[in-house]
């Protein structure tokens, strides 16, 4: 069982989200089992498929973009002072 893994950790592992990883099973290119209501999918079969996917169709890790604080110059504005509190 240590080949099989969570979809969710799956999904991080590889790149590919858990949706992407779903339609794969569906069609049979990627071992899935169901333990209960706990699912697993075959980790060496998301490897293979991967591995033999053209280079421009693999999927590349997606970074968040990073989030830069929002300037304080909004407190500065006309529009922030002229607010009547009635």
């Amino acid at each position: 069982m240590t080949d099989m893994l969570r979809p969710r950790v799956a999904a991080r592992r590889f790149g590919v989200s858990r949706d992407t990883l779903r339609r794969w099973a569906d069609d049979g290119l990627i071992g899935r089992t169901r333990v209960g209501r706990v699912v697993f999918v075959r980790a060496s079969d998301i490897e293979a498929l991967i591995a033999s996917a053209p280079v421009a169709s693999r999927p590349t890790r997606v970074t968040r973009p990073t989030l830069v604080p929002a300037s304080e110059d909004w407190r500065d504005s006309e529009l922030w002072r002229g607010v009547a509190i009635r």
